[in-house]
């Protein structure tokens, strides 16, 4: 059974007076040395007067030396590796050591300062010091997909609190928990330290910075440890300061924090390697990258840390409105485009649509001008068969003769003699089968003006069958020339209807 890590005795008040008692055993309990009275080493690093290994060669003579190997102090102590990696000295906090297998010569312990000689080991950090600590390590890699979203930027320009130049370094952006931690860690906050404080950014870390990213602001990180000696003071003095407050709310900066306790606050405390405390990093857009421009580390007093905050805002904001003014840019130019490209497929759909009116066009008069070219024939076809219809013309002395002039609508005069006795019909059909006679018609007199009963013959009377013509109104009763008043000699008139 273990015990939550948070009621680990962390600075040493009980029992022996050691720190960490908790956190010993599990590392001994994990390492194999549960059995031991005393604390075990930390890292794994064991006494050996008389080391007897059973797969791997013990270290070189017991007499402590030191050599220099690519760059790094090498050294044979009085202890033994059990496997390859970085571990803490067992004694001095500003020291750790790389356990090194060397084929052929056994095993060799590489002696490191801590980056901050002056400052002891977080009691955070992890039992076997992360790579990222020594400057010398090549920088680790991640496939995460939001490593390129926050960097530190390599610049002299950027100092911390001491003066010194920032420490470049990667930070691997890791894909956090639910934004949970937050919350808790804000209401823990406000039991402790009451309701006036910034306003939390609400949400985890990666939507700080993408909301920093997205809006061109500043992203202000505070990572808390409640244990730190230095904590109480910093937030009863800084925190909860309404000068504070009004100086993140005039540079609209945005405020993201969370307690080492919580699994995030963990994560992102490793990513920033915060080694002082109170800690705050100032977060800003840099060439299209989120880095950190600004660290400001174990200040407990007010002015100070304005001071400090408001001279990495000023030395950062000309880049933070450059990269705000590059965005409008290219906002416009995309808005440009869209409309350049909505105007082209305005004109493109236009074009199209007077294309397919064009084919319609097309296709209707092409398909007008078949019909027309078929109603011609039937048109021909049916003259065809009235002529042979049409009763031969009588004698000039027949006394049952009529002798009829018409006068067609274009000036020419038809002249032909029919019996008096024939159907109104056959004088129709004479003048439907001219040439310059017109399709729709009827025939009247002059003095006085009257029509002569009957109409002009039409397709629809007709039917077409294989070339075979047959009238449709065979039944209708027609009048006689004489009948409709038609007389031995007659002027006759067309009057052209509507088709």
């Amino acid at each position: 059974m273990v015990w939550s890590l948070e009621f680990d005795d962390f600075n040493g008040h009980c029992g022996d007076g050691k720190h960490f008692p908790l956190l010993r055993k599990v590392h001994a309990m994990v390492n194999g040395d549960e059995k031991q009275e005393t604390d075990c080493p930390i890292g794994g690093l064991v006494p050996t007067p008389t080391p007897t290994p059973t797969t791997t060669p013990t270290a070189p003579p017991t007499q402590q030396t030191t050599t220099q190997t690519g760059g790094h102090t090498t050294s044979s102590i009085d202890y033994w590796c059990s496997k390859d990696g970085y571990m803490p000295h067992p004694s001095d906090p500003h020291q750790y050591f790389q356990c090194e297998w060397i084929p052929g010569q056994g095993w060799y312990i590489h002696l490191k300062q801590c980056p901050e000689a002056d400052k002891e080991l977080d009691p955070h950090m992890d039992l076997q010091i992360n790579p990222q600590m020594d400057p010398q390590l090549p920088e680790p890699e991640s496939d995460d997909p939001h490593n390129e979203d926050i960097a530190y930027e390599d610049s002299d320009d950027y100092e911390d609190y001491s003066g010194e130049p920032l420490v470049v370094k990667p930070i691997i952006y890791t894909v956090l928990g639910p934004p949970e931690d937050v919350n808790l860690f804000r209401t823990d906050f406000e039991l402790k330290y009451g309701s006036t404080h910034p306003e939390f950014f609400v949400g985890n870390y990666n939507e700080a910075i993408d909301a920093a990213k997205r809006d061109f602001r500043f992203l202000l990180v505070y990572i808390h440890w409640d244990s730190h000696e230095e904590t109480e003071k910093f937030c009863q003095s800084v925190l909860i300061n309404q000068k504070f407050i009004d100086c993140l709310t005039e540079y609209n900066i945005i405020f993201w924090s969370s307690d080492v306790i919580y699994p995030e606050g963990f994560v992102v405390r490793q990513q920033l390697e915060v080694t002082t405390y109170p800690f705050m990093a100032l977060i800003s857009m840099r060439k299209s990258q989120m880095v950190v421009v600004r660290r400001l580390e174990g200040i407990t007093l007010l002015e100070p840390l304005i001071a400090q905050l408001r001279d990495g805002i000023v030395e950062n904001r000309s880049a933070l409105e450059r990269a705000k003014h590059q965005k409008m840019i290219q906002q416009m130019n995309e808005l440009l485009r869209q409309e350049q490209e909505g105007a082209y497929e305005v004109s493109l759909r236009v074009d199209r649509e007077k294309e397919r009116q064009r084919r319609e066009e097309r296709t209707r008069v092409e398909r007008e001008e078949q019909e027309a070219n078929e109603r011609m024939q039937r048109l021909l076809q049916l003259k065809e068969r009235l002529i042979r219809e049409i009763p031969t013309e009588p004698q000039l002395n027949d006394t049952n003769a009529t002798h009829v002039v018409i006068k067609l609508p274009n000036g020419r005069r038809l002249e032909r003699r029919f019996l008096k006795t024939e159907s109104m019909r056959s004088l129709y059909d004479f003048v439907f089968c001219n040439n310059d006679s017109p399709l729709n018609f009827i025939i009247h007199t002059n003095f006085p003006t009257r029509d002569l009963p009957g109409r002009s013959p039409q397709l629809e009377d007709f039917l077409v069958d294989d070339n075979v013509i047959t009238r449709v109104d065979d039944n209708t009763q027609w009048t006689t020339l004489e009948e409709s008043g038609v007389g031995h000699k007659e002027m006759l008139y067309i009057k052209e209807l509507d088709n």
